[in-house]
């Protein structure tokens, strides 16, 4: 026999009651409840189909009403591949219901922790957003999805599942903590931590026609800290370098130049968009040279008188706040484990709190979109390890290059030595043997000599008033002035010309 969702009046928790049961207990406020069947139309389970024929979900939704569902694949962050939302409109198009399946965003508040996500390429950029506490997240939600703006007048209660078994919602929670650690190989520990159902009534005008809405989410959050311990300590490290550049500045110059503390202040507020520099701010020393400025624009000013703070009341710190509490904090993650919105024309409110109530309480996700979020985010993570891996890999193999190009860099050095070596010795034979020659003319021109080579290869110094040098049989050099002998003489007297050096 199929089970019927009920609310209990007193608490809003879900009712689970067999057809034609009477009277039944409350499982949460443990109410006795007498259920009556008069006038009541018939309410069964119910599934969101897509265009494609997939189911995204089911609900208790009345018979009469128009259903609908749409699955987006695109991945809204490492933790959600898929979004399914599902939709259900009165016959008379005057109620419209809405929900939406998980979302998680990141606010990243640790410059170090930014940097190491972006050199993964395949971490998700969407996602990524400044932190919304849960009634700015469920109003920017509802504003968006009306289209119209709201005006907030009570909340309630949110009779969805995680509201009546908050050991769900902290499992939950725990899991995209860890889910999230794994994406970044670090350990996440919870500063602050929120899991709870949040429901508010808002008002408006559409189409000049008051309409009610009803709107919330099964919020959760954490505030979280990561390890491993190098990265708690790479603020203090980096701010004493700066502080030790610092030092050796003003040493040099003379000039008290603004703390580290102040510069990693303004090098955030510039890096997260919430200061401006221009081209000339750049072109005129950069950060230091901006907050040279800065200080010296606020010292003509007038000092405000003190503000004195008055002390902060004992008690739990408000999730998102730790900060201002003196606590780290490196990452917010947050979102909805599941939104819910309802819209209806203000005389329908009644009845349209009733069918909204029954529909929250009784919806149930699609088994096979779980498996594929688990098979998606598993390959997701595999992915990301992977490319780790060869990153790892690439930069060895770069490693390897530098040292081969090292070495072979000292080779052609080593050859370049010994060419350069070889060349410089030959140039300073050449230049020792032309300052000999030079030498030699020199010292022949004193002496009134010139130098001929004998046959057999040395050299006879012979008067330079001689015009032909000959050498006889036996070796001995003439000189003879004028017109060179016969042939038929040099023949007879075996006399030969010996050229000059």
């Amino acid at each position: 026999m199929r089970l019927n969702a009920y609310i209990c009046p007193q608490c809003g928790g879900a009712l689970n009651a067999y057809e034609n049961t009477e009277i039944t207990q409350c499982p949460h406020c443990k109410a006795s409840i007498r259920i009556s069947y008069e006038g009541e139309k018939v309410t069964k389970e119910r599934s969101f189909i897509t265009p494609e024929g997939q189911t995204a979900a089911s609900a208790v939704i009345p018979a009469d009403y128009e259903l609908s569902a749409v699955i987006s694949r695109t991945w809204q962050s490492e933790m959600v591949p898929c979004t399914a939302c599902i939709d259900a409109v009165s016959s008379d198009h005057t109620v419209y219901m809405q929900s939406s399946s998980r979302e998680i965003y990141h606010d990243i508040r640790n410059i170090f922790l930014t940097t190491i996500r972006t050199l993964v390429r395949n971490h998700t950029e969407n996602g990524y957003q400044k932190f919304a506490d849960p009634e700015s997240f469920v109003r920017n939600f509802a504003e968006k999805t009306s289209g119209i703006s709201l005006t907030l007048k009570s909340t309630g209660k949110l009779p969805s599942i995680l509201s009546n078994h908050p050991e769900n919602a902290q499992a939950l929670l725990d899991r995209n903590i860890r889910q999230y650690g794994a994406f970044l190989e670090m350990t996440g520990q919870p500063v602050s931590r929120i899991a709870e159902p949040v429901l508010y009534k808002y008002t408006g005008t559409l189409n000049n026609h008051p309409v009610i809405i009803l709107a919330g989410c099964d919020y959760e959050g954490a505030e979280l800290v990561y390890g491993p311990a190098f990265l708690n300590d790479l603020s203090a490290k980096a701010g004493k370098a700066m502080e030790n550049i610092r030092g050796a500045i003003e040493k040099s110059t003379g000039k008290e130049l603004p703390s580290a503390s102040e510069f990693r202040k303004t090098a955030s507020a510039v890096f997260s968009g919430k200061e401006k520099m221009t081209a000339g701010d750049w072109m005129k020393g950069g950060l230091l040279g901006k907050m040279l400025r800065d200080r010296k624009e606020a010292s003509v000013k007038e000092e405000p008188a003190p503000v004195r703070e008055e002390p902060r009341e004992e008690g739990p710190v408000p999730f998102g706040h730790a900060k201002e509490y003196g606590k780290r904090v490196d990452h917010v993650l947050y979102g909805a484990e599941r939104t819910y919105y309802c819209m209806c024309f203000a005389e329908k409110e009644a009845e349209a709190s009733a069918v909204f109530a029954r529909f929250v309480s009784s919806i149930r996700p699609d088994p096979s979109l779980a498996r594929y979020e688990t098979d998606a985010i598993r390959g997701k993570l595999q992915a990301i390890r992977e490319e780790a891996s060869q990153n790892q890999a690439l930069v060895r193999q770069k490693q390897l290059e530098l040292q081969r190009m090292q070495m072979e860099t000292s080779r052609m050095i080593s050859r370049n030595a010994a060419q350069a070596s070889a060349g410089l010795m030959d140039s300073w034979k050449k230049k020792m043997d032309s300052d000999s020659r030079i030498s030699e003319s020199y010292s022949e021109a004193v002496r009134g000599v010139d130098s001929y080579q004998e046959t057999d290869g040395s050299y006879a110094e012979v008067s330079t008033a001689a015009d032909h040098v000959y050498q006889d049989a036996y070796g001995d050099v003439y000189g003879i002035s004028g017109n060179a002998p016969d042939d038929d003489i040099l023949n007879q007297l075996d006399w030969k010309e010996i050229p000059k050096k």
